[in-house]
């Protein structure tokens, strides 16, 4: 938060999204496999809950200002003006 909060103009607009947590998502490590090497690695994934995205900006970063968000095809998003 502190660095998109550094880069963004005065009144810029940052637009962020994340992916949802599921009750499927159990696990936070998913399969990603090399086009190059053919190798599978396990990356790790942060999933949010209703809310959580916003209440994390606010915390982090309370100087931004929410002006939008939702949730569409399994992630949500967030509209933030500096």
């Amino acid at each position: 938060m502190e660095e998109i909060y550094r880069i963004l103009k005065e009144d810029g607009i940052a637009f962020i999204e994340v992916w949802s947590f599921s009750e499927n998502d159990n696990n936070n490590y998913k399969k990603w496999n090399s086009v190059k090497t053919g190798t599978i690695y396990y990356r790790y994934y942060n999933f949010y809950k209703d809310g959580e995205l916003e209440e994390e900006i606010r915390t982090l970063k309370p100087e931004f200002k929410i002006i939008g968000g939702g949730y569409e095809k399994g992630n949500y998003y967030i509209k933030i003006q500096k």
